[in-house]
């Protein structure tokens, strides 16, 4: 019989785990025991060979691009095979939770983080779709549609998972991706995020008090998340005051169109040039976000401009 260990090197690799596969070997079970430095076909060949994995979880794990790119090629060559997780110097939680990387001064991010958590509530029974509708980025496409579900439908069946379907902007691609609520073990949560709530409406697939809808932020976080922008600061300096109140009043508590307000604005070192600022602000109506955006295109000189549509071209292919 072969196992497989997937590990964080830096946290165990020479404690825990090495004493682990020592006794492992000890009782005539093979290990594989792979460090960062070798290459990932080798790595996986191996994985496709053992009867088992075991997978050590520590302080240091969920930051490893190894270990999460290892435990990834788990979940799709597991088939039938047992998975033993084994915490160490981390608490065992249902919830295990792990720091991600968010947007800089996420103001007013907490308390909308506390409704999410609300309607998952992750202690209940029962497989749960919540959906969350507001602003959206670009429309991923899809296709092999057919052979799309049956694999989605192969890997979550029989797992309790987590799943995440951004910016859905048809309720057909909601249909394919996330199906019914049939599909998952009885503790996954689906979190399905779109601009239009009538995507979650249709055939009743998200109930109604599953539903977030996103939050503008208030008069006092926006000033404070434009401070941080146009200061570097939580609030702004006397003098600009004013000022600074009269350009968040045209953003409509949109964290995005006050980023960038406060970063066109930043570099402008005179009351008169605030002023003149302000007054284009105040012409654009406070729900056409794409005028605000294009405010700082718009201010960037001919070499400037073609920079960036050069650069703009990498992403539209």
């Amino acid at each position: 019989m072969a196992v497989f260990l997937n590990f964080c090197d830096e946290d165990t690799g020479k404690s825990f785990t090495s004493h682990l596969n020592k006794a492992l070997a000890n009782s005539s079970i093979s290990t594989f025991f792979f460090s960062p430095t070798q290459p990932p076909s080798d790595i996986q060949g191996s994985m496709e060979e053992c009867k088992a994995f075991i997978i050590i979880v520590s302080p240091n794990y969920a930051f490893s691009f190894f270990c999460l790119d290892q435990f990834s090629y788990i979940l799709s060559v597991q088939w039938r095979r047992p998975i033993l997780p084994v915490f160490y110097n981390v608490e065992p939680l249902h919830e295990y939770k792990t720091p991600i990387h968010v947007a800089k001064h996420p103001i007013g991010l907490d308390s909308r983080i506390d409704d999410v958590m609300t309607l998952l509530d992750v202690s209940a029974d029962g497989a749960r779709m919540i959906g969350i509708h507001g602003m959206g980025g670009i429309d991923p496409d899809i296709y092999d549609v057919d052979i799309g579900i049956n694999l989605i439908k192969r890997k979550i069946g029989s797992k309790d998972v987590p799943v995440v379907i951004d910016d859905v902007d048809h309720y057909r691609q909601l249909a394919k991706l996330a199906g019914n609520i049939d599909w998952y073990c009885k503790q996954s949560r689906i979190i399905i995020t779109t601009r239009d709530e009538h995507v979650l409406n249709v055939c009743n697939r998200v109930q109604h008090h599953h539903i977030y809808k996103t939050k503008a932020l208030d008069d006092a976080q926006s000033l404070e998340r434009f401070s941080w922008w146009a200061f570097g600061r939580d609030q702004p300096m006397q003098e600009y005051a004013q000022l600074s109140k009269d350009v968040v009043s045209t953003a409509g508590g949109l964290p995005l169109a006050l980023e960038i307000l406060g970063n066109y604005i930043c570099d402008k070192t005179t009351i008169e040039e605030w002023e003149v600022a302000v007054a284009k602000f105040k012409i654009i109506p406070e729900n056409d976000v794409m005028q605000k955006l294009q405010i700082s295109y718009d201010d960037l000189d001919q070499i400037e401009n073609q920079i960036f549509l050069e650069l703009a071209g990498f992403f539209t292919g």
